[in-house]
């Protein structure tokens, strides 16, 4: 007999909508799938050990040993790189897949625990999230670790309502994965302890054995390929501690109240903070939602576990790079919020549900347009620089053969160029003018301004040598001002990066 979670994905008429909210998540996400440039741990702590595994790190990988190998990001990567070698293709071919598994587990949620309704609602609002439309296509940490904690989620709830206590197991195995991709999945240890106690009456102790249980199996399992690739044991738990009890003494003063506010609630909460584009209006209107649906309805053991599920990790995610050079960051990046948007979907889903129609259709209107205001301001700052480095890869490859060096002056866009060119061509980091005395005709560099790329940090004489006789300009390119750029202008917005780029290309003479 199937059950009502099994039939609900066989229905025609359902699948139809569920199709169009996953093409519509697709479509915004490919938009930002054409940007490769992600900075540079996408270079240093995941494509390098990828090209590794291939043979072809050149010893720029420093080991299998070091506490931010993840092979939750690693892994799929290497199969995308297996499919297509172009880093700028198999980058977003590995992360596509998590972010939107990650829209139908939050249809699955809102099925499982509401109705048809309220879970096609909060599955759309996941598909048109600004942070996780920006970084679905970003094969960092949090896109795998957000699915695999949603997947954990899902299935506590579906073992909790189908009686099913392999379920449980399998959330722990989902949760396991997650902290293989980033080790802030952990914080869910401590939503699912409120789940829980949340739902005590309902769970038996031998619940709680199987979520450990399936947790250790992925950590075995860890544990057991890194020893493999390092060839030696390797215990990564072990180098986390050692790392951030290296740092233990500097990190404590960071642990104040104004860590929560003004600082993270008023990113998440207050429209004139920076990090507001990276969310639109979804922190306030969740905040809202679970206000009026405590008034109307009380506070109700599901109402109790989603509240608990967003309001737990946007208190715990203070602590989101524990583990990371200092125990407590000094800053949040906006991509931490990617496993905690299908909490926030939800409560807006179903707080939408008690509106009468012509205000909820209102409601969803303007979230989808603050959602798509944001993702272009997103896109005006960034395509700037892809296209720019987009230009550079081609000039790279139609103007130089194979034996040619490259000369750059910014180590990541040597990285760049590297990993999406590749070939045997030689790319060289110049930290002073006379490497160019190795210079032949034909060899091509370089240079590079604007965004975060500041006049001054140009190797000495690096400029100078590019302008003699011996180098000749054969592409000067520079980005258009953007409409945002305008207003930000206008409204004199500092910008530290973005909008701007000028990328020029010189050739031995």
């Amino acid at each position: 007999m199937k059950s009502k979670y099994t039939s609900m994905l066989l229905d025609p008429s359902k699948g139809i909508l569920l199709i169009f909210i996953l093409a519509v998540g697709l479509g915004l996400r490919l938009v930002f799938a054409r940007f490769y440039l992600v900075g540079g741990d996408m270079v240093n702590s995941y494509y390098l050990p990828v090209l590794t595994l291939f043979g072809a790190s050149e010893g720029e990988f420093q080991g299998w040993d070091e506490w931010h190998v993840r092979l939750g990001v690693i892994l799929p990567l290497a199969l995308s790189h297996w499919v297509t070698p172009r880093a700028d293709m198999a980058v977003p071919l590995a992360a596509l897949p998590f972010s939107l598994l990650q829209i139908l587990m939050v249809y699955l949620l809102g099925r499982l625990l509401w109705n048809e309704y309220i879970a096609r609602l909060a599955a759309f609002f996941e598909a048109i999230y600004p942070v996780s439309v920006i970084f679905g296509a970003k094969m960092l940490p949090d896109t795998p670790m957000a699915c695999s904690v949603t997947a954990a989620i899902l299935c506590y709830f579906y073992a909790l309502r189908q009686r099913r206590l392999l379920f449980f197991f399998l959330a722990g195995l989902c949760l396991g994965l997650g902290y293989t991709a980033k080790i802030t999945a952990l914080f869910i240890l401590f939503i699912l302890a409120g789940l829980f106690w949340i739902h005590r009456r309902e769970i038996s102790p031998k619940a709680i054995w199987l979520t450990g249980i399936g947790s250790l199996v992925a950590l075995v399992g860890e544990t057991l390929i890194l020893s493999l690739l390092n060839g030696g044991w390797h215990f990564r738990p072990l180098s986390l501690l050692d790392t951030s009890g290296q740092f233990a003494g500097k990190g404590a003063y960071i642990i104040q109240w104004y860590r929560y506010f003004p600082g993270f609630f008023a990113g998440m909460l207050w429209p004139l903070n920076p990090g507001f584009v990276y969310h639109g209006m979804f922190g306030l209107a969740a905040l809202f939602g679970l206000l009026i649906l405590i008034r109307k309805f009380g506070l109700s053991s599901e109402l109790a576990a989603l509240a608990w599920w967003w309001l737990g990790l946007l208190l715990l995610i203070n602590f989101a790079c524990l583990g990371y050079a200092r125990p407590i960051v000094y800053s949040l990046q906006m991509r931490y919020l990617m496993f905690m948007t299908p909490a926030a979907c939800l409560l807006v889903a179903l707080a939408l549900n008690e509106l009468p129609s012509f205000w909820r259709r209102g409601v969803v209107f303007c979230l989808l347009l603050f959602s798509l205001a944001c993702c272009y301001t997103l896109y005006s700052t960034w395509k700037p620089q892809d296209a720019g480095y987009r230009n550079l890869y081609n000039q790279v490859e139609k103007l130089s053969d194979s034996s040619a060096t490259i000369y750059f002056h910014d180590r990541l866009s040597r990285q760049y160029t590297r990993l999406v060119v590749g070939g045997e061509r030689r790319y060289v980091l110049v930290k002073e003018s006379e490497q160019f005395q190795r210079a032949r005709p034909g060899d091509l560099a370089s240079l590079i301004t604007g965004g975060y790329i500041r006049e001054g940090s140009l190797p000495d004489g690096y400029r100078e040598e590019l302008g003699s006789d011996s180098w000749k300009k054969i592409d000067d390119w520079r980005s258009e001002q953007s409409p945002v750029h305008t207003i930000f202008m206008a409204l004199e917005i500092p910008i530290k990066k973005g909008f701007y780029r000028q990328i020029e290309i010189y050739q031995r003479q």
